[in-house]
């Protein structure tokens, strides 16, 4: 059976918050589809812990001014002023201040197994996904055309 209990995230803000603020880790499963590939609606979750040093590929969980909790990576910092874009869209958000964010992504969970985000091939995955946001959806389609090819001959 599963134990997951769901909430509207704007309900969980304050306490989300206080936690990573008193330095403790929270587990958050994934929902939406923004950072699709690397993570998957309802299949993963992250665990996010606060941090004073937020840098670009960092996965960052902030507040949006409508009040929104997002996860998404910084793919550009300027004077004090984070620029940001899912991984599965093209469009960066700017300007995002630090006041905004709550923590950074320490780790992802699928399928009960942890991957560290030091891991070498999930740092080769963020270096190459940000080097230019304008491809990402031509890449996205190739890779899923290929994807789809390898299921078929399996």
């Amino acid at each position: 059976m599963n134990n997951r209990i769901f909430k509207p995230t704007r309900e969980l803000i304050p306490f989300i918050t206080e936690m990573i603020r008193n330095n403790k880790k929270v587990q958050l499963t994934v929902t939406g589809n923004s950072m699709f590939p690397l993570l998957t609606h309802l299949r993963d979750s992250v665990t996010v812990k606060g941090s004073d040093n937020y840098k670009k590929y960092d996965i960052i969980l902030y507040v949006r001014n409508n009040g929104d909790l997002i996860l998404h990576r910084i793919v550009k910092v300027k004077k004090g002023i984070y620029y940001l874009c899912g991984d599965n869209q093209t469009v960066i958000e700017y300007p995002i201040y630090k006041d905004q964010i709550i923590g950074k992504v320490v780790s992802v969970k699928r399928k009960d197994k942890d991957f560290d985000i030091n891991n070498i091939i999930y740092c080769l995955y963020s270096f190459f996904w940000c080097l230019n946001v304008k491809i990402r959806k031509p890449a996205l389609r190739i890779a899923l055309k290929i994807w789809g090819v390898i299921k078929n001959e399996k």
